[in-house]
Formats: structure tokens, sequence, C-alpha cells
């Protein structure tokens, strides 16, 4: 009994850790976070609100974020600037909602200095709020 209590132990916290998900985003070889899924842009989304401010990113086709609950989008009000390069190739990004009634810097980038943000639009189904 207690080793099968040991190993879900161990089983339960390895899966806690692989929820965040965020260090499973693909890498090109220069580094570049290769973006195809709605939930790989909140995993770098993480990434970047989580301190690390000058990741760059492509999007690999469109992204539809139907069903994506309470994105807070990149570069959030506490952290330092976004500063990485984020290029879209020309792709949209769909269904996208973020609110944040409270925050006066709020939308798919909070806030971003440096950052080479393009080729990449939000369609007519995005809901920007603040």
């Amino acid at each position: 009994m207690k080793k099968y209590f040991l190993t879900s132990l161990i089983m339960a916290g390895i899966m806690c850790l692989m929820g965040t998900k965020a260090w499973a985003l693909e890498k090109d070889g220069d580094g570049v976070y290769q973006i195809s899924t709605a939930q790989d842009l909140v995993d770098f989304a993480a990434l970047v609100n989580g301190g690390e401010t000058c990741l760059n990113a492509v999007l690999l086709n469109d992204i539809d974020m139907a069903g994506i609950e309470g994105f807070a989008g990149i570069g959030v009000p506490r952290n330092v600037l976004y500063t990485g390069i984020f290029d879209g190739h020309g792709h949209k990004i769909s269904n996208m909602t973020i609110s944040n009634l409270e925050a006066t810097d709020v939308g798919l980038f909070h806030i971003a200095g440096g950052a080479v943000l393009r080729d990449f639009w939000l369609d007519e189904t995005c809901l920007i709020s603040g």
C-alpha cells in the first residue's frame, strides 16, 4: 500500500508540473517559439508573463482562441516590457477575449517596448475590454 501511495504521489507531482506545458512549445533552430494552436499561444504568454520577456515567436497558421477562458494576454502589466519579436506571418487570431476592467493596459500585448510585433491581425470576433 505504501509503495502504491508513493508512486501515486510522484505521478501526481509530475502531472501537476506537466499541466503548465509551457516547456512543450516547439522552438526552431534559432530558438524561435513555433505557435500553431491556441494552447501554444497561452503557453507562450505564460513564459513571457513569468518573466522571460525577450522571447521570439512565429505564428504557423491562423489561431482560433474559442474555448480559452481567462486568457490574460502577453506581457501582463506587473512584468517588464515585452521586448521580443512576434511575427504573425500574415495569420489571424480569432475568438479571443481579454477583459480586465481594472487595468489601463489591456490587449494581446499589454506592454511592449522595443518589441517587433508584425504581420498578424485580430479579426472581428475578438473582444478586448479594459
